[in-house]
């Protein structure tokens, strides 16, 4: 289970965004990544087999005009805010943005950087079917 690649196959498929990297920014100059944040993971699981969790995700959004930068991340909330979409092996993943976009960083070739954060909540079916 990636929650990170689901999303942003959720986003592809949702969005005319057409770059979505994973982890880190390709070569492009204008695009979005999206990566899971280390150590925020939390997952309860129960003596039935079934589990709760929640993962918090970064959203990245790199261009050389501003405003398109932050333009692309707040279709990316639009998208995501409140949904209810498919994760690979569990039955249901809800998100929800958890903070504005902000600026992050200008770098040396002109493009700037923004980002804003989702919290992902997803509830595993029982696996074993008990």
């Amino acid at each position: 289970m990636s929650i990170a690649s689901d999303v942003r196959a959720y986003l592809l498929d949702e969005t005319e965004l057409t770059t979505i990297f994973e982890d880190a920014f390709g070569l492009e100059q204008n695009a979005v990544m999206i990566r899971s944040d280390p150590s925020t993971a939390n997952v309860i699981e129960y003596v039935d087999g079934s589990y709760t969790g929640t993962q918090q995700l970064s959203i990245y959004a790199r261009n050389v005009n501003p405003a398109t930068a932050q333009a692309d991340l707040e279709t990316v909330r639009a998208a995501v805010d409140k949904k209810e979409i498919t994760l690979t092996g569990v039955g249901v993943l809800k998100v929800q943005a958890v903070s504005t976009v902000s600026f992050v960083n200008k770098e040396e070739t002109g493009e700037f950087i923004y980002s804003t954060t989702v919290d992902v909540t997803f509830d595993g079916n029982n696996p074993i079917g008990v």
